[in-house]
């Protein structure tokens, strides 16, 4: 049996032919996947904790292995994190994460709720009432 082409492209990476032919990316894929439900259930078991901080870290870690946000859970495990940073007291940090919550799924309720909810700690009053009525 043949081993498959490990050439390089003009880049110096492997060719996504050669990852693909050798199954490598698929397995990379699975293996990314299982990591960021792995962060996405200790971030929900650290709010269960009120461990806000460690909540944080763990979506945003999540949320590094998934910069695509094509996992399931993405847009949760941002509303999950844009309510950590509320907590934490992160409101312009918080503004930024719902947006790309609404951005991954525009029909998300807990995006646009939680959206509201920054703006009047952030004294965007007008936006907070456009959120809430979306």
């Amino acid at each position: 049996m043949s081993q498959p082409d490990t050439s390089h492209n003009s880049d110096g990476y492997p060719s996504l032919d050669d990852s693909v032919a050798d199954g490598s990316w698929g397995d990379a894929f699975l293996s990314a996947s299982g990591v960021v439900s792995t962060c996405f259930s200790r971030g929900a078991q650290c709010m269960r904790e009120e461990d806000w901080a460690g909540a944080e870290a763990q979506f945003r870690n999540g949320l590094i292995e998934d910069p695509l946000r094509r996992h399931a859970l993405a847009s949760m495990a941002l509303v999950n994190l844009g309510f950590c940073l509320g907590k934490l007291g992160d409101h312009a940090d918080a503004y930024k994460v719902y947006q790309q919550a609404i951005e991954v799924d525009a029909e998300s309720e807990a995006a646009y709720s939680g959206l509201a909810r920054t703006c009047i700690n952030l004294k965007r009053y007008q936006e907070a009432l456009q959120s809430a009525e979306r």
